[in-house]
């Protein structure tokens, strides 16, 4: 007999330990429950971990609150998608179910939703060829860590605008980093391909103009760089490149600065 009871006990501890333990990945909030199955559940929400403050990542915590009464659940890296169960439950918190099982809350501000990425290609003359990704809407060396060149035609997704009238803060379709890249370096698929394929073709009385390394003709500035004879087709990369100069390239893939005046 006491052998049964002990057993009915061991059975009943073993029962509260798996309970204890299902509850553990899961939340009651506002009298309901809320376990890591919804994040599967198309009742609620898609959003994607969108954070600058830290940048690139957040973390989910066991209650709305970043103190040391809340537990650190984990990291969750930017572009990651999580079910949002209540948006803003409390301070600035949204309860969230993450595709590893387990519920807890993120900062609202650091996630958005989910809906149809919208994408700029970088096309950048000065420098010529390429842009460079920011981990802050600054070039400062003192304030900014520069995160790597892309060369035009680099595919980036607008994450956030975030009112910078110089940067928008995207993610490289190519490397996945997030960072600052300004805004006049971005174009839509339909504006880079007109700035990219606009040509023109050489004209001078002469029937030749030269290519040159700057804005310039003066030897001390500029190197020449050869040739351009009459009727040669040039893409047009900046057509006011300064002093009455336009920044082509012709081509073989060779690119200078020719008089804007000389091109049809």
């Amino acid at each position: 007999m006491k052998k049964l009871i002990l057993s009915v006990t061991a059975v009943m501890i073993l029962c509260l330990t798996v309970t204890s333990c299902a509850l553990a990945d899961g939340k009651w909030w506002n009298g309901n429950y809320y376990d890591g199955s919804d994040y599967n559940s198309d009742w609620y929400d898609m959003y994607i971990v969108s954070s600058t403050s830290p940048n690139g990542y957040c973390y989910l915590y066991s209650e709305p609150s970043d103190s040391d009464s809340s537990r650190n659940l984990g990291r969750h890296n930017n572009g990651e998608k999580v079910r949002v169960l209540v948006y803003n439950a409390k301070n600035g918190y949204s309860l969230c179910a993450c595709s590893n099982g387990k519920v807890g809350f993120i900062r609202s501000s650091s996630l958005r939703e989910d809906s149809e990425p919208e994408y700029l290609y970088v096309y950048s003359t000065n420098p010529y060829g390429y842009a460079y990704l920011y981990s802050k809407p600054t070039d400062s060396d003192w304030e900014s860590r520069n995160l790597g060149q892309y060369v035009n035609g680099s595919e980036m997704q607008i994450i956030e605008w975030n009112g910078y009238s110089e940067y928008i803060y995207v993610r490289s379709t190519e490397t996945n980093d997030y960072g600052y890249m300004k805004a006049s370096v971005l174009y839509t698929l339909e504006d880079y391909h007109w700035e990219v394929d606009y040509t023109a073709t050489i004209w001078h009385q002469r029937g030749y103009v030269y290519l040159y390394s700057k804005p310039s003709s003066d030897d001390y500035v500029s190197r020449n760089l050869g040739k351009l004879v009459n009727g040669e087709t040039v893409y047009v990369l900046n057509w006011n490149a300064g002093n009455g100069y336009s920044y082509v390239k012709t081509m073989s893939g060779k690119d200078g600065y020719v008089q804007t005046n000389c091109l049809n």
